[in-house]
């Protein structure tokens, strides 16, 4: 029996993505303890966050925490989210004792030649979306229309489209 790789870089493709936490090594408590210090950070993050918008709130003469904005909400909520990467970075790094790269790819980094192939894709799916959507709207007499009510006005909106350019795939990235 060959003996195991000593990093995840050099097991690379021949181990693979399922067993690659493992890198060859036995020891079964790793993943648990890798899933106890993200659960154990993740509980100080939301905490945290909870004393924030409290302290927040009060010092504001609010009753209750709000948002206050829908673009201060998108910020919260999906940056909160964003927040987690770096939580399992460290869980990885402390209780699997493995690189980070290794919890996207058996290479041990982000293949970025690859992601930049499937843009592209993206953004033929998302046109797509776009499309359907005007037309379903279109057929029931709903055209879609700058001048709509909801409309919040070309700031709001190239703000918004910053904040989720910017948030969103850090967002994705430790959902997945």
């Amino acid at each position: 029996m060959a003996a195991p790789a000593a990093d995840a870089c050099a097991a690379g493709p021949d181990l693979p993505y399922h067993l690659l936490a493992r890198r060859g090594r036995t020891q079964w408590w790793r993943p648990l303890a890798e899933l106890g210090i993200f659960l154990g950070l993740l509980a100080v993050l939301a905490l945290l966050v909870l004393v924030v918008g409290v302290v927040q709130a009060l010092l504001g003469g609010a009753e209750e925490v709000s948002f206050g904005s829908p673009l201060l909400g998108v910020v919260i909520v999906f940056g909160s989210l964003a927040l987690l990467l770096p939580l399992i970075a460290l869980a990885v790094r402390w209780g699997g004792r493995r690189p980070f790269g290794t919890v996207s790819s058996v290479v041990g980094r982000l293949r970025w030649r690859w992601m930049l192939s499937c843009v592209p894709a993206a953004v033929v799916v998302v046109g797509a979306q776009l499309a359907v959507v005007a037309v379903f709207g279109a057929v029931h007499g709903e055209p879609v229309s700058l001048d709509a009510p909801g409309w919040p006005g070309w700031g709001t909106y190239l703000a918004l489209a910053a904040v989720v350019v910017a948030v969103i795939p850090f967002q994705a990235a430790a959902e997945e």
